[in-house]
């Protein structure tokens, strides 16, 4: 017998919109018309909208919606019966929108950013661009990662941007408070429980609407101040989108548990809408902010109405454009060599206040090469990492040795755990669990109240960011894309394919670790952001309300294929 290995666990794109709200008006009851659909799911058309303009995108036969017993207000019909989704409100439920954005997503796109750069409505263009796409890039060019960003800085200038930021400082401050959340989460654990929130729907950044099984609304909650402090343990990171869009749709019960504090990019949003927009006097509508980022889902983490502001009227990240797409961008203007690019000294970082995007710029780097706050396993932001050493030091009095964290290897690459005992015993218990396959390992293990883990770092891709579904591949040529009818051929230039894969990831987290280590804490900018601007600690009160999040239980949909993980 034959087995595949290395195949990737990714969410593949749907043919149409799915879904069970829509079936063709028969004769009986509700129930047995829903049982007589097994086999074959009922298609619409699917138009996706965004702010400007709906843009369809496939148009199947259109069917009959069924207006009696009205389901939850998450997809919009036309008057000929063709489905609108906009972006915030598809469910992601089959990966349409999970790998496949650039398409389906006008609003998150190259052009779009493109049209709002050159446009005159915006008093500044801001883009923050993430080390793993620095590091992309660099592998792609052969340069490092420090002279990636320069010449990415002066391409960028050069189309109109004025400020270009990397995600360095973002991440230090999500790492503070990633591990000061789990410190008092360990310090205030409650009996673990396994039940569904309420289901809720975001309308804003500071209010949620509470629905019943109908998707009627029952209240409409108003955030006064900031996000509850947490107490359930094992600790789920947040930092990967596909995760939470998973846990969200699938397994809502796993959301008390999941770390309320913001990703980097979304916090880099708080950072340039909310903190530098009121210190320079420019009203945040008045930023047009675009990130960088190695994960298409980033675009669905950037649309949430969790991160839109009700004053300003925008989200705190108004674009989010893949590494591959900016690699797109350099091409499409004829930049096959970076080298053809003449170096910027970061000129856009003109001003020197109190805090401004030039501070959020510069404390990335020092000298040739960018820093680090963790020496080791930071392709993915360094949670486990950071929060590891900072628990034994914080909880134990126990400090862990600088270098690599001495992990247990799992069934697999992507699942790995380490524990630190004390007097004999094991006091704490980590792990990572990249990949689908070993985050439905962990739920099953929750689910049953068998999760030995106090934190579980969980990204959706496997390999992690580094290998995140936007990061830049090895191009195919005609030749080797051509499908072989020979067997034997095409098992052997997929073997070689992934072969190639992953030495580029080698070299991709190579690259991506070429930097100078200094702690979280050490980082200035990030003292100047809590002592000045939030005026508090992390995991405090005032940082809880700028830069944590909610999340919601999605209504459900009652569809017999759409099996549980």
């Amino acid at each position: 017998s034959v087995m595949l290995g290395d195949l990737n666990d990714f969410i593949t794109p749907a043919q149409a919109c799915v879904n069970p709200l829509f079936v063709e008006p028969k004769k009986g009851k509700a129930k047995d018309i829903l049982e007589s659909e097994q086999g074959h799911l009922p298609k619409v058309g699917l138009v996706i909208e965004n702010d400007f303009n709906a843009v369809e995108i496939s148009a199947p036969p259109t069917v009959q919606v069924q207006n009696k017993k009205q389901a939850p207000d998450l997809i919009k019909t036309s008057d000929n019966h063709t489905a609108k989704v906009s972006l915030t409100d598809c469910l992601a439920c089959s990966g349409c929108v999970t790998s496949a954005e650039t398409v389906l997503i006008e609003q998150q796109s190259s052009s779009e950013f493109l049209s709002n750069v050159s446009s005159s409505k915006y008093e500044a263009i801001v883009v923050t661009i993430s080390t793993q796409t620095l590091a992309s890039l660099a592998v792609h060019f052969g340069c490092s990662s420090m002279e990636a960003r320069k010449k990415v800085s002066a391409f960028l200038e050069g189309l109109g941007v004025h400020h270009l930021i990397d995600s360095g400082c973002a991440g230090d401050i999500a790492l503070l408070e990633a591990g000061a959340e789990f410190l008092h989460r360990y310090r205030n654990r409650e009996t673990f429980s396994w039940t569904r929130p309420e289901t809720s729907v975001a309308e804003s950044r500071i209010t949620t609407k509470y629905l019943d099984d109908q998707g009627n609304t029952i209240r409409s909650d108003a955030l006064n101040g900031s996000i509850p402090s947490a107490t359930k343990l094992p600790m789920l990171s947040s930092a990967c989108p596909g995760w939470i869009c998973f846990a969200e749709k699938t397994h809502p019960e796993a959301l008390p548990y999941v770390s309320t504090t913001m990703s980097p990019q979304e916090i880099s949003g708080v950072l340039v809408k909310q903190f530098i927009s009121k210190i320079k006097g420019v009203d945040s509508s008045k930023i047009y902010h675009c990130c960088v980022m190695p994960c298409p889902d980033k675009k669905l983490e950037a649309s949430r109405k969790d991160f839109y502001n009700p004053d300003s009227l925008c989200n705190d990240v108004d674009c989010v454009l893949t590494s591959n797409e900016l690699l797109d961008m350099l091409t499409e203007n004829g930049i096959t060599n970076l080298a053809a690019v003449s170096s910027s000294d970061d000129k856009m970082d003109v001003d020197n206040v109190l805090l401004d995007f030039s501070d959020l710029s510069s404390c990335s780097r020092e000298g040739r090469r960018l820093v680090s706050s963790v020496s080791s396993d930071g392709g993915s932001g360094g949670y486990l990492d950071f929060v590891f050493r900072l628990a034994a030091k914080e909880l134990f009095d126990v400090t862990v040795p600088d270098g690599p964290l001495p992990f247990k290897q799992g069934r697999n690459v992507d699942i790995r755990t380490i524990e630190l005992q004390v007097g004999g015993k094991v006091v704490l218990n980590f792990a990572t669990a990249y990949g689908f396959r070993n985050i439905q390992s962990i739920i099953r293990q929750m689910k049953r109240n068998k999760c030995p883990h106090d934190f579980v770092e969980i990204m959706a891709c496997p390999g992690g960011c580094l290998n995140g579904g936007g990061q830049i591949r090895i191009r195919k040529t005609s030749e080797s894309s051509q499908i072989s009818n020979d067997l034997t051929s095409a098992l052997e230039k997929k073997l070689s394919e992934n072969e190639s894969n992953r030495a580029r990831l080698e070299e991709i987290s190579h690259k991506f670790h070429d930097r100078v280590v200094r702690s979280a804490e050490e980082n200035t900018i990030v003292q100047k952001i809590y002592s000045e601007v939030i005026e508090g600690k992390p995991y405090s009160e005032q940082a809880r309300r700028f830069l944590h999040t909610r999340y919601h239980a999605v209504p459900k949909l009652q569809n017999p294929l759409m099996q549980q993980w």
